[in-house]
């Protein structure tokens, strides 16, 4: 025989309490997780080697070669500078999801 749920006074039906339900976007299956993980990682390396060449070509910029050098490292600065951003966006999103 189930156990019956007290009546309330004031004659109102029971409240039913529900478990807190996970919202869907929150949950992420245990290789979705792992692979997000795993890009993190590689993220996180990838963003430290570009910041070391970052400042690698600052530095080579300090001493003038010619205007074409000075024209090339400017362009390859401006790339990896864009990629640098791309990929903290992308560690920044990662690192939200996996929150």
């Amino acid at each position: 025989m189930a156990a019956s749920l007290p009546r309330p006074t004031n004659g109102n039906q029971p409240a039913i309490v529900a478990a807190p339900i996970e919202s869907k976007a929150k949950r992420v299956n245990p290789i979705k997780r792992k692979q997000m993980e795993d890009r993190l990682v590689e993220a996180e390396r990838e963003i430290a080697k570009k910041e070391a060449t970052v400042a690698e070509i600052e530095l080579h910029l300090q001493t003038f070669v010619s205007a074409e050098e000075t024209q090339r490292l400017s362009g390859d600065l401006s790339r990896l500078k864009n990629d640098l951003q791309n990929l903290m966006k992308e560690w920044e999103e990662l690192s939200e999801a996996l929150a």
